[in-house]
C-alpha cells in the first residue's frame, strides 16, 4: 500500500522485500544451474510476495554522458525505481537436491569476480546519483570459499577489491602495481566508492557434498537511509 513520497522508506522497504524474497526462496532452491537461473527464480519471489512490484530483467537505463547501464532486475512501485544487481559465483559442484542433478564448473579467475561485484555497488551509486533510482543493492550468492575468507598472500594484486566476512570497503579502489595487463583486460579502470560497505557474509544453503557444497549470500545495501 502507501502512494509515492517517502523515498527514503520506499528504498528500505525495497531492501526488506529482497531480503524475505531470498529467506523464502532457500526453501524451493538451495542450488541455481546459473547466474540467470538465480534471476529468474528471485523475480518469481520477489512477484509472489509483492505484486504491486514491477519488475524488469536485463533492463537498460540511460544515465547521462554514459553508455546504458543494463541492470538485472529494476523494481518499481508508483515512481520510485530500485537497482537490484545479481552474481551467481560458482564453485566445481555436482549434486542432486529431490530428483534434479546440478553441475555446476568453476569459474576461477576470483580476483575479476571480484572487481565485477564492487563494480556493481559503484553502478548502482552511479544511477542513485542520476536520480535513475532511488537506491538499490547488490547481492552475490556464492559456493567459492575464496569469495568470503581472507587471503594467505602478502600483497596480492587484487587487495583493494577483497571481498572477506567484516572487510570495509570504500574511496577508490585499484588493481596492484604489479597486475599484468592481460590478466585484467577490460577491467583496468580504478573503481570509486562514495559510500562505505562493510561486508557481511551470511549462509544461503547447504547441500549434501564433500566439497563445496556451502553456499553464502554477500548483500550491499546502495542508499537506504542515506
Amino acid at each position: 500500500g502507501g502512494g509515492g513520497g517517502g523515498g527514503c522508506n520506499a528504498v528500505v522497504g525495497f531492501g526488506a522485500l529482497i531480503r524475505t524474497a531470498l529467506a523464502e526462496l532457500v526453501a524451493r532452491r538451495q542450488v541455481f544451474h546459473s547466474e540467470a537461473d538465480f534471476q529468474h527464480e528471485l523475480a518469481v519471489q520477489i512477484a509472489r510476495l509483492d505484486r504491486g512490484v514491477e519488475l524488469r530483467l536485463e533492463r537498460p537505463v540511460r544515465v547521462p554522458g554514459a553508455l546504458p547501464i543494463n541492470l538485472d532486475i529494476l523494481l518499481r512501485r508508483g515512481d520510485v525505481q530500485y537497482a537490484l544487481e545479481l552474481k551467481y559465483i560458482t564453485a566445481r559442484l555436482e549434486v542432486s537436491v529431490g530428483d534434479e542433478e546440478f553441475m555446476l564448473r568453476s569459474q576461477s579467475a576470483q580476483d575479476l569476480r571480484r572487481y565485477d561485484i564492487l563494480k556493481d555497488v559503484m553502478r548502482v551509486e552511479t544511477l542513485i546519483e542520476a536520480d535513475v533510482v532511488a537506491g538499490g543493492m547488490s547481492v552475490t550468492i556464492t559456493n567459492d570459499r575464496g569469495m568470503w575468507s581472507e587471503t594467505r598472500k602478502i600483497g596480492p594484486i587484487d587487495e583493494a577489491f577483497r571481498l572477506h566476512h567484516g572487510r570495509t570497503v570504500t574511496g577508490n579502489l585499484a588493481w596492484g602495481a604489479h597486475a599484468a595487463a592481460g590478466t585484467v583486460r577490460g577491467r583496468e579502470s580504478a573503481l570509486v566508492l562514495g559510500g562505505s560497505y562493510t561486508l557481511e557474509w551470511a549462509a544461503y544453503s547447504r547441500v549434501d557434498a564433500q566439497r563445496n557444497g556451502e553456499f553464502r549470500m554477500l548483500i550491499a545495501e546502495v542508499g537506504a537511509g542515506r
